[in-house]
């Protein structure tokens, strides 16, 4: 039979303590990094995957509609005409789709004939793992909405409301010359 030493429930308090208290000092500042507004700005390696397609001054003044995608997630294939549709529906009034594919930067000749056979004509950029780091998707797909100022408008949005999110685009497009895109009724 092993004696525990006196001392030993002592440490095994004070080691808890420590672990309770650094998890709850952990815990407070990734509450605090998720509550803060995210800004298109301060993503960069979005920006530098933007800058590469020559893309960076499109976003300015724009609502952005981040989307991220695999082809191995039979949701994401069901996704392809809707994401068209609102890129042609409200392109005019102020929205830019980005569709970021997470299959790898080495598979962009399939993807391109892949979204092309599917009548898809927005604008894709690839990812090797990092622009998703930063954006912290948890599982594709995902949606991200920004809106004229770079300001996150709506994060992960449910992919199988596309309600809700044709009402928070309608609410943050930006007005610009000319009429906004008519939405559809809902």
């Amino acid at each position: 039979m092993l004696r525990k030493k006196p001392g030993d429930l002592k440490m095994k308090t004070i080691r808890y303590a420590v672990l309770l208290l650094l998890t709850t000092v952990a815990g407070s500042g990734c509450w605090l990094v998720h509550k803060r507004p995210v800004r298109l700005a301060n993503l960069p390696r979005f920006q530098e995957a933007l800058a590469a397609e020559g893309l960076r001054a499109d976003v300015r003044g724009r609502a952005v509609l981040v989307e991220f995608w695999s082809r191995l997630c039979p949701h994401s294939e069901e996704l392809i005409p809707e994401i068209q549709r609102l890129q042609e529906q409200y392109g005019a009034g102020g929205l830019l789709v980005i569709s970021v594919c997470q299959d790898g930067v080495d598979s962009e000749p399939l993807v391109r004939e892949y979204l092309l056979s599917r009548g898809a004509n927005y604008t894709v950029i690839f990812d090797d793992g990092r622009i998703s780091d930063e954006f912290r998707v948890p599982a594709a797909p995902a949606l991200y909405l920004f809106d004229a100022k770079g300001r996150l408008a709506g994060r992960n949005l449910d992919t199988k409301d596309l309600k809700g999110l044709e009402r928070l685009i309608r609410q943050i497009l930006p007005e610009g010359p000319g009429e906004r895109a008519v939405a559809a009724p809902d």
